[in-house]
């Protein structure tokens, strides 16, 4: 009986209500030449998650919480300032004009396991480091940070994959449920609960 009732899991981080949010992507230079718009559909698909969440689920994390910059505007700005690149996050976030920016680095990413690099088996791994500026008052700060936080897609397929998915079907299914669990982290939702839970 347990096991078909979904677990209620609390937000990470709870400094998102009532505050205007935005998301930056920064993609490892040797990801981004193999998937070049990793970025933005990484920026867009939390964001969409965080609006959707927001509009169904009503959760009181994200309650009066806007989010006016868009994943194109985002990308723009990081185009027209390539310096930001190598200036600390807490000196880029007030330029983006919003009190909370989540800040999402992707640090690894592959369509096949290690074991399937030669072959026709695709497993998609996506590691990223995750931190909220929090911008009140004209001081900036990290409110949350949360390294290596990984996905692997599909989730339950053997550690040297599956066939027949192809390296564009794993990039979005990857991208999707790294920016569910993303999205996950600033609101209470429901989970499948894992065997023995």
């Amino acid at each position: 009986m347990a096991q078909a009732l979904p677990k209620i899991v609390p937000a990470a981080y709870k400094g998102l209500k009532g505050k205007d949010v935005a998301v930056m992507v920064w993609t490892d230079s040797a990801i981004s030449v193999d998937w070049p718009a990793m970025s933005i559909d990484v920026g867009a698909g939390v964001r969409k998650k965080l609006l959707a969440g927001q509009a169904e689920d009503k959760p009181d994390d994200l309650d009066g919480t806007t989010f006016p910059v868009t994943p194109q505007s985002i990308a723009k700005f990081q185009m027209d300032h390539p310096e930001a690149e190598l200036s600390p996050i807490t000196q880029i976030a007030p330029q983006v004009g919003v009190k909370r920016l989540i800040y999402i680095e992707i640090v690894g990413f592959q369509t096949r396991s290690d074991m399937g690099v030669n072959t026709d088996l695709y497993r998609g791994k996506l590691t990223a480091n995750l931190k909220v500026i929090e911008y009140e008052n004209g001081q900036t700060k990290v409110g949350y940070e949360e390294n290596h936080v990984t996905v692997n897609f599909p989730k339950k397929s053997p550690t040297d994959g599956v066939s027949g998915l192809g390296d564009i079907r794993t990039y979005v299914g990857t991208v999707d449920a790294f920016t569910t669990l993303t999205a996950w982290r600033f609101y209470k939702h429901e989970e499948e609960r894992e065997p023995g839970e």
